[in-house]
């Protein structure tokens, strides 16, 4: 072995090291019973599931809506999907964080469109420990059906995670599911 490739194994075997030790959780919503039997039913904010909280908030413009929805599969826009989920009222947003508090690194979310309408935009937020932001665009292609997002390596070690639902009128809204996050 050259002195090179030696020194690209050692630099390879000190990077992944690391992710070695890595956990990696699922939020996946399948333990909501109502989204067994129902298209759309309400849920409990927070939702709290493999060490992590999702937390909503309403949109101060809106009155009406004030929680977490479970969407089931028998949803007709939740094609070849399992129980998803959706922040309720337009404009509304969820926050995701670990109960320990401790950082994470959100790897893959699945997003569709919740009316099989669009297309939806969607701003991912992320807060680090020091307070600084870092955020993620990411734009659905209008069409029914399950689109996987991974997020870019700057939300690695965030506290915080914070995404907002479309406002109905100019931004589709959206459901989500299989939230994978590594630790």
């Amino acid at each position: 072995m050259s002195i090179h490739r030696f020194a690209a194994f050692v630099l390879g075997v000190a990077v992944l090291m690391p992710v070695a030790h890595a956990r990696v959780k699922v939020i996946n919503f399948e333990d909501i019973e109502c989204a067994q039997t129902n298209e759309l039913c309400g849920s409990a904010s927070p939702y709290v599931s493999n060490g992590f909280t999702l937390s909503y908030a309403r949109s101060p413009s809106d009155p009406y809506y004030d929680d977490l929805q479970a969407v089931g599969n028998s949803w007709r826009f939740n094609v070849k999907g399992s129980t998803a989920m959706n922040s309720s009222g337009p404009m509304s947003s969820v926050t995701l964080s670990a109960n320990d508090q401790r950082p994470f690194a959100p790897y893959s979310m699945d997003l569709a469109e919740l009316n099989g309408d669009g297309p939806a935009t969607i701003i991912f937020q992320g807060v680090r420990a020091d307070g600084t932001q870092v955020s993620h665009t990411v734009k659905l292609n209008g069409q029914p059906g399950w689109q996987r997002i991974h997020f870019p390596l700057r939300f690695w070690k965030i506290v915080s995670l914070t995404w907002q639902q479309g406002d109905v009128v100019n931004n589709a809204p959206h459901m989500f599911d299989n939230i994978v996050i590594v630790r």
